[in-house]
């Protein structure tokens, strides 16, 4: 599914050549070689955020329904597969609905295709967080804020500590990258940015 998503992705945005090249790439690639042998479902979950981008895609900019409806579907599996990963639909999601705003180009067709989207999103969710929301929610508190978290609390300044922003993309590169794939990805990405400025 992963795989099948970025080719999909490449495929539909630079032609057949390139979706061809980003699956190789992806499947040698370290990170994922390490991340599909994880148990906490962010591999699985992973599929699913990518065929959602590529389904927000086909929508062009929610004037598709069907597409609305399989983009809401996909990220309401993502949410059963591992509840966090609903957040990586909203930046795209929003920037597609500002891009039609800001181009005069969100129509009552556009914006009630996107409300099926996010309808078919909750009620796929919901299939497990409708009877177990009190329950799921309360461990979260518990676990996350309250004080089931103090076993796990090291003390630092708190949610915005430098070490807490931090943590996700020092075990990216420890664990997934490496330093010379992370300095090249940010080397990759300055020289990209200064010929957009040129």
């Amino acid at each position: 599914l992963l795989l099948g998503g970025i080719y999909l992705l490449g495929a539909h945005l630079y032609g057949r050549r390139a979706g061809l090249l980003a699956v190789f790439i992806t499947a040698t690639f370290t990170a994922t070689v390490n991340f599909s042998r994880d148990y906490l479902l962010e591999f699985p979950a992973t599929a699913f955020v990518t065929l959602g981008m590529y389904t927000l895609l086909r929508s062009e900019a929610f004037h598709h329904r069907t597409w609305c409806l399989v983009l809401g579907a996909l990220a309401g599996l993502s949410v059963l597969t591992k509840t966090m990963t609903g957040v990586f639909f909203i930046g795209p999601i929003l920037w597609a609905l500002a891009s039609l705003a800001w181009h005069h180009q969100l129509n009552a067709a556009g914006r009630k295709n996107f409300l099926f989207a996010v309808v078919m999103g909750v009620l796929v969710a919901a299939v497990w967080w409708g009877p177990n929301f009190r329950t799921a929610f309360g461990y979260l508190i518990y676990y996350g804020f309250q004080a089931g978290s103090v076993p796990y609390d090291k003390g630092v300044a708190g949610p915005l500590s430098l070490e807490n922003l931090s943590y996700y993309p020092r075990h990216l590169i420890y664990h997934g990258t490496s330093f010379f794939y992370a300095l090249l990805f940010v080397g990759l990405m300055m020289f990209v940015g200064i010929r957009a400025l040129l």
